[in-house]
């Protein structure tokens, strides 16, 4: 969900274990860039890139996954119905027992915590980005345990980093969560 440019979606392909690997985004210059990379990376056989809004039903049928994935995709559905509507999408497409791996940022990051003081957007734990006025959205312990409360948890990690903004370091504490459904 939210694949960019398919950096993720290539890595995977790459992996022998995968015979097909799908990605999608809504915006269709980072899909065409996506499959410029695949054609690159040798991986065009394995991998079908789609241009998607993921608030929208999802052009896959229903079970069709044993894996789904946002890496951080989720940060920029600027409502809580979109993001609801996107993880429902994500159920119903994974198999039973599909794993549903949750990468996104954290309101314990340094950064964020910042930019939202300065920026904030109308949602709590939100801001509007001061030089590209694009809407994010940061996530505590508690709103990600009710986001997924129709998953079961298998694993939940913080993964503890530091990221660079604008030639800064900031210290990061991003969410891991790996769930079954």
């Amino acid at each position: 969900m939210g694949c960019g440019k398919g950096r993720n979606v290539i890595w995977l392909a790459q992996q022998p274990q995968f015979s097909k690997v799908y990605g999608f985004d809504f915006s269709a210059v980072g899909i065409t860039e996506a499959k410029r990379r695949a054609v690159e990376a040798r991986v065009t056989e394995k991998v079908q890139f789609d241009v998607m809004d993921a608030t929208k039903p999802w052009e896959y049928a229903e079970g069709m996954f044993d894996i789904g994935i946002d890496c951080t995709a989720s940060v920029d559905i600027e409502t809580p119905e979109g993001r609801d509507a996107a993880i429902r999408e994500m159920r119903r497409v994974l198999k039973p027992d599909g794993l549903y791996l949750v990468y996104v940022m954290s309101t314990d990051d340094e950064y964020h915590k910042m930019i939202i003081e300065q920026s904030p957007a109308e949602e709590k734990n939100a801001f509007m980005h001061p030089e590209t006025g694009k809407f994010e959205k940061v996530f505590s312990v508690e709103e990600l345990d009710e986001m997924y409360k129709d998953f079961t948890p298998v694993e939940v990690r913080r993964i503890d980093k530091s990221t660079e903004f604008f030639g800064k370091s900031y210290k990061s504490l991003m969410h891991w969560r790996l769930y079954k459904k």
